[in-house]
């Protein structure tokens, strides 16, 4: 992912010659995300291969989780914001423009 147009030749190499069926990128790539214009050639790569991107849920950047949990005691904001309901709402980031 941090080089765009070698990551899309490995992505179908890897589904010529390897029989993959797709790709599982686990959020953001220095700070951008999917759909960020850096990674099209990814993107274009997967829809000419007909391949599905799974966007595998993570641990949220800090602003995030301070936006959505922030002001809760303790670690409650962390706790939610990961193992309890954060991460079960898939990838609440893509709304986030902080």
């Amino acid at each position: 992912m941090h080089s765009p147009d070698a990551a899309a030749d490995e992505l179908e190499r890897t589904i010529k010659d390897f029989g993959f069926h797709g790709l599982l990128v686990n959020g953001p790539t220095d700070g951008r995300f999917l759909d960020d214009p850096r990674f099209e050639p990814i993107l274009a790569r997967a829809e000419a291969l007909g391949m599905p991107i799974y966007i595998h849920a993570g641990i949220l950047p800090d602003k995030v989780r301070e936006a959505y949990y922030g002001g809760l005691p303790g670690n409650f904001s962390f706790t939610l914001a990961l193992s309890a309901w954060g991460w079960h709402m898939g990838d609440p980031r893509s709304t986030f423009n902080g």
